[in-house]
């Protein structure tokens, strides 16, 4: 599987509670990790034991290099991570509460500087075909995106497309065979909805198979046939950092594979509550073995 996204370096600080607009609240503690939309998901992707490449881009700097061989560590083959001469890596300030919620500011660096070019050479260089799942984010570009996907219309790959941070489909969206992920917040503002339920309702009369994620509450499949609920995996919640990216990565995983994607939420769930059990967004990518001890 192939992953188009983002890399970042984050910068962890936990306090007792989220500051509300206006006020200062002191770290209890702070640490540097790896993180990215991208590299978050094909890490994830790779400790399940997919076969995962990852096109992104870093800066021509320290944080780059050091991202791009946490990523060749964790399994990742990163030939198709572009080095962008004269810019900064991502960066990314998550902040983390005691009952692990997190509020998350990102400067998107080198990430911005991925084109429609890079996407579209790395994706050929690949040779993409129809057994090929193709996991996308919002991070990027949407010309990065509209890349992957005029890809996979042309050989019938999979995408799945994380609408995160949310913004409205292009009209390129159901060209490809396409699955959506989102969370009941995003779902709520790609359909111009004043709430879920009616998020819900809207993403049903779309041609686009979708997957709303609830956090506690599991997870839906919303199709113009029906909707599917998983319900939430029992979980420690330590740090909920990098859960969704744990659930795209490993739902992107179960595809690949062959699962249809019912099971392959089911395996997205447990993911997701594997990797909040441990701070930071990588502290804790479920194994194979995690999900069925």
């Amino acid at each position: 599987m192939i992953v188009v996204g983002s890399v970042n370096v984050d910068r962890v600080l936990r306090c007792p509670t989220l500051p509300r607009p206006g006020e200062t609240v002191l770290t209890t503690t702070t640490n540097v990790g790896y993180g990215g939309k991208g590299g978050n998901q094909a890490a994830a992707a790779a400790r399940l034991g997919a076969d995962t490449w990852l096109i992104a881009a870093v800066g021509a700097d320290a944080d780059g290099a050091a991202a791009v061989s946490d990523l060749r560590g964790c399994g990742v083959h990163v030939e198709g991570v572009y080095t962008v001469p004269d810019a900064v890596t991502g960066q990314a300030t998550v902040l983390v509460d005691d009952r692990g919620e997190n509020a998350i500011v990102v400067a998107p660096g080198a990430n911005r500087s991925l084109t429609f070019g890079h996407v579209s050479a790395a994706l050929r260089a690949l040779a993409l075909d129809a057994t090929d799942v193709v996991l996308v984010s919002a991070e990027v570009g949407e010309r990065c995106v509209e890349a992957a996907a005029r890809l996979c219309a042309e050989v019938r790959a999979q995408m799945v497309y994380n609408l995160a941070p949310a913004r409205p489909l292009g009209a390129w969206d159901s060209t490809a065979p396409v699955v959506l992920v989102v969370n009941e917040v995003e779902a709520a503002q790609v359909a111009g909805a004043r709430d879920p339920e009616e998020a819900i309702g809207w993403l049903q009369r779309r041609l686009v198979p979708t997957v709303v994620t609830r956090g506690a509450r599991g997870a839906l499949i919303v199709t113009p046939d029906g909707v599917w609920t998983v319900p939430a995996a029992s979980a420690h919640v330590v740090d909920t950092t990098g859960a969704g990216d744990a659930f795209c990565g490993a739902l992107a995983a179960d595809l690949a594979s062959g699962a249809d994607l019912l099971a392959a939420l089911h395996t997205a769930v447990a993911a997701a509550a594997v990797a909040v059990s441990a701070p930071g967004a990588r502290g804790a990518l479920a194994r194979r073995k995690d999900l069925t001890s």
